[in-house]
């Protein structure tokens, strides 16, 4: 009985067997190097994303901060002219009722009143023209830092974005 009919191979394999062993190692270590490559750029797109993120949070930081800056000096100047308004009133109304405990002519003491009353409502008036203007700064200088972090985030967003899908 021939060899090969028992079982037995006596060829010799085909060339195109023995090739196919060395093809898949060599594939394996191209599908690994191919990882490899792949998680660095990965690495490398998830820093710069984390990078970028860091850089939005501390520009919304930095702007929330100086908004709430600016809006505490307006609130500090407010009570500051507020106070200096309020003494004022109070020197002239010490100095009204000064007048009315006098005994004096009557045309005198009224001039006075009015004269006092006058000053008083002016002080009033302008102390309310300077916190309407300063809050008209304060609230123009909160819109154009709104304005430029909307723009800034924006930018971000676009730039996050382009990470995301590149």
């Amino acid at each position: 009985m021939p060899l090969s009919r028992q079982g037995i191979c006596t060829r010799i394999p085909k060339a195109g067997l023995a090739m196919h062993v060395p093809r898949s190692s060599s594939y394996s270590e191209n599908q690994e190097r191919d990882k490899i490559v792949l998680e660095k750029e990965t690495f490398g797109a998830m820093q710069k994303l984390n990078q970028s993120w860091y850089e939005t949070c501390h520009t919304v930081a930095q702007s929330t901060f100086d908004m709430q800056g600016r809006s505490v000096q307006y609130m500090q100047s407010i009570l500051t002219d507020g106070i200096e308004t309020l003494k004022g009133h109070i020197e002239i109304t010490r100095h009204l009722l000064s007048i009315a405990n006098k005994p004096q002519e009557q045309q005198d003491s009224l001039q006075s009143l009015m004269e006092g009353s006058v000053e008083v409502c002016l002080r009033t008036v302008s102390y309310v023209q300077r916190t309407v203007e300063r809050g008209g700064e304060t609230y123009r200088g909160n819109a154009e830092a709104m304005r430029e972090l909307s723009e800034t985030l924006l930018k971000k967003a676009q730039e996050q974005q382009s990470m995301l899908w590149s």
